[in-house]
């Protein structure tokens, strides 16, 4: 959630420089990229451990062995 707010609040200041001046928005953007590019490796690390502990739990299930 943090990082949504952070694009968010990024993503509405270099809209707002970019009205002002060209020249400052090149920092900013390349920071919102940056930004970007970690939430959206965030969210893949997050679904590859979603499907890995699905995956697991769902075997565990289906092949049931007492000890």
């Amino acid at each position: 959630m943090a990082g949504h707010t952070l694009v968010h609040i990024l993503s509405e200041s270099i809209y707002a420089l970019c009205n002002m001046r060209k020249l400052i928005v090149i920092f900013p953007f390349l920071l919102l990229l940056a930004i970007f590019v970690l939430e959206l490796g965030v969210a893949c690390l997050q679904a590859y451990i979603f499907i890995t502990l699905v995956s697991m739990y769902l075997h565990d299930s289906l092949h049931f062995v007492e000890h």
